[in-house]
């Protein structure tokens, strides 16, 4: 999907641990990450997991790209500023989410709500 705003709850991702945790599944290589193989990690997690799953890359405030493993996304046209549904919704974030924060996360990381007024946005459909 192309630059779009989002609101979302989710994660930043570190390479290293999608690149072991997708050659250890069989899934190739994570370097490069071009779409098809995003699709394959993300319908992998929704196997293990049964949780809809998006990656969300994100211009952070010094213009670094940050891929953001989510479970929850809310798109559209418009900057999204919606907190108390965010925070709603952050507070009922699936259980079996939680183990993918440690399994593919960057260290020290948590689950995080946010908005972004630009993402690049990938799911498996």
């Amino acid at each position: 999907m192309g630059g779009i705003a989002i609101a979302f709850v989710g994660f930043p991702i570190d390479m290293k641990k999608v690149h072991t945790y997708m050659t250890s599944h069989g899934l190739g290589p994570a370097n490069p990450f071009p779409s098809d193989v995003i699709k394959k990690l993300l319908r992998k997690l929704e196997e293990e997991t049964s949780i809809t799953m998006y990656l969300a890359d994100i211009e952070d405030s010094e213009g670094k790209s940050v891929n953001y493993l989510c479970h929850y996304v809310n798109y559209g046209s418009a900057w999204i500023q919606d907190y108390d549904t965010l925070a709603h919704i952050a507070a009922e974030t699936p259980e079996k989410f939680h183990p993918v924060v440690q399994t593919l996360g960057r260290d020290g990381t948590s689950i995080k709500k946010m908005s972004a007024a630009n993402a690049h946005l990938y799911k498996t459909k």
